[in-house]
């Protein structure tokens, strides 16, 4: 909406625009005095039926950092023998793009104080002033200001999780802050000044929207910017994919849908016990106990929707070898093992772990003890290894550059604080919590330059307990290797 003013002629005005550019000027106001002496010049020798009139600004108001565009409605802006049409804007000399005979735009200047300015319109055949013209609000610096959105896509059934950034989220006296996508409105709680979190809410229909931000100092919008994809069906994945037949192993599962207070979780059909809400989209289960091994489906519904995803793998009984001892570093008074940049004799002792079972493994509160039968790490909930997989547990540190959990190649540390291995000789046993020894490994002595790594590296062993003289060798030793050790990896560096 256009806001006029009332014009007021003023005579003399192109002089007092003068002394406004002249007051207080440095290097670069030359321009802006040499636009109002061209004012005062123009006035001294105008043609009063030529002589431009300017009668409104639109908008009347904007912020002191300025960058508004005004327009400026009158008349006579061009006429024959004009001239170069000119425009002071608050003491400040501005380029002008003209429109037509009526109509100049210009962009507003930065000001130093809030409060009303002049604008004066000038060409060769006059000028004309309108007094208080434009006003420059304090109030409009705490606007919000909206410059991203992202990410700039999702489903049309809402949901996905969206950052807008930007400026003056948390301005006082703001109110309650509103988002808008298209016409879809959610409530926002501000974090930060520069940012804002929200659940895209469900769309109208598939395609672009605009975004906007409104609050008790203004609004600010982006247009297009989220973009609204049809829906396709409901799906839901886990991690990890597998778990014990005894049940309790930990798995998180997430839906493309959200989720409520209370989400119905089945494997196979038997329903399984809630730990933990993780997001609006995703739940921690326990596996509930007695599913038969193999793959199994698990489902999940949720306030009239639902999906399923097979491929969970209940595990059964492991057996003696399922899982390898590879690799051991009993004396680590000279090698950095866990790569935590601090050499440390209990740190960095490790026993490497391989799954030879031929499918995932859930090693779930199996323990892993030394000669004197005291525990020294038990597996939290969850931990996995895929098919052929290693895993390494240290003494302690932090290890660096090792993967992920549940990925081959991830590490631990020893939840009692320390292996304990003998330098002179010791055993190390794998178990299960109940006593049945999955894997037996001793050895008669440690060298302190080197591990004991399997000879046939990564290769399943039956034998209980598996001695160190016959199926073992000196790291050093293993078939073109240099490396006094390799935790997670195969003795040549290579990933199992």
């Amino acid at each position: 909406m256009l806001h006029s003013i009332t014009r007021r002629l003023v005579a003399g005005a192109a002089v007092a625009a003068v002394a406004v550019a002249a007051h207080g000027c440095s290097s670069d106001t030359r321009d802006k005095r040499q636009a109002a002496q061209a004012a005062a010049a123009a006035t001294a020798k105008g043609d009063t039926k030529k002589k431009p009139r300017l009668d409104e600004a639109s908008p009347a108001s904007g912020d002191l950092a300025g960058g508004e565009q005004v327009v400026l409605k009158g008349k006579r802006f061009q006429r024959e023998g004009a001239g170069t049409t000119r425009v002071v804007f608050g003491g400040v000399a501005l380029t002008v793009t003209p429109v037509s005979d009526d109509e100049l735009w210009v962009v507003a200047p930065p000001a130093a104080a809030a409060g009303p300015v002049d604008i004066v319109v000038v060409n060769d055949h006059g000028s004309d002033t309108l007094a208080g013209g434009y006003v420059y609000e304090l109030a409009k610096k705490t606007k919000p200001k909206l410059d991203g959105v992202a990410p700039a896509r999702g489903p049309l059934t809402g949901g996905t999780p969206v950052v807008l950034s930007g400026k003056r989220f948390l301005a006082a006296d703001a109110g309650e802050t509103v988002v808008l996508f298209g016409t879809e409105r959610v409530v926002a709680t501000p974090r930060a000044a520069d940012r804002l979190e929200v659940l895209a809410p469900p769309g109208a229909r598939p395609g672009r929207v605009t975004v906007r931000v409104v609050n008790a100092h203004g609004m600010d919008d982006l247009p297009d910017a989220f973009e609204y994809e049809p829906a396709g069906p409901d799906t839901v994945r886990f991690s990890p994919g597998v778990g014990r037949q005894e049940g309790g192993t930990r798995v998180t599962v997430t839906t493309s849908f959200a989720l409520g207070a209370a989400p119905a979780v089945t494997f196979d059909g038997v329903a399984a016990a809630a730990v933990a809400a993780v997001d609006s989209h995703a739940v921690v289960v326990e596996v509930p106990a007695g599913l038969r091994p193999g793959r199994v489906r698990v489902s999940v519904s949720d306030g009239g929707r639902s999906a399923d995803q097979d491929g969970f793998v209940v595990q059964g009984a492991l057996v003696y070898g399922d899982l390898l001892v590879n690799e051991v570093l009993a004396d680590a008074s000279q090698l950095d093992a866990n790569g935590d940049g601090v050499v440390h004799p209990d740190g960095d002792e490790f026993v490497e772990l391989v799954n030879t079972r031929g499918g995932p493994l859930d090693l779930t509160g199996l323990e892993l003890l030394d000669g004197s039968g005291e525990v020294r790490h038990r597996f939290p909930n969850p931990t996995t290894l895929p098919a052929g997989g290693a895993l390494v547990v240290f003494g302690g540190g932090t290890p660096v550059g090792f993967a992920g959990p549940h990925a081959s190649g991830h590490a631990q540390c020893a939840t009692s604080g320390k292996l304990g291995l003998g330098d002179g000789g010791d055993r190390v046993e794998v178990r299960t919590p109940a006593g049945r020894v999955l894997f037996r490994f001793e050895y008669d002595g440690a060298r302190a330059d080197s591990s004991w790594n399997r000879k046939d590296d990564g290769q399943r062993l039956d034998v209980d307990p598996a001695v160190r003289a016959d199926e073992y060798r000196r790291h050093t030793r293993m078939d073109g290797v240099t490396a006094p050790l390799s935790p997670g990896r195969r003795a040549g560096g290579a990933p199992f």
